[in-house]
């Protein structure tokens, strides 16, 4: 079954865009432009997905564009 579409406001209403599909895109330039859209300090919700940037990205521009993000852990 089709999961229903969630407007961005839902999927994460601090930041108004869904972070996790963003930084799951194929395109690397979506993922890091995804993660330096994330306010500063970044919010305690976003720590986990943007630590998981840092770990696992292949792009090093992503990783460090995550990173920047996620320095307050």
């Amino acid at each position: 079954a089709a999961r229903p579409h969630r407007a961005p406001h839902e999927a994460d209403p601090a930041l108004g865009f869904d972070l996790e599909a963003m930084l799951a895109a194929a395109d690397p330039v979506i993922r890091r432009t995804a993660a330096e859209l994330v306010p500063q300090p970044a919010p305690p919700q976003v720590h986990g997905a943007l630590a998981r940037t840092v770990a696992g990205d292949a792009d090093p521009a992503v990783a460090v564009a995550a990173a920047v993000d996620d320095l307050v852990i």
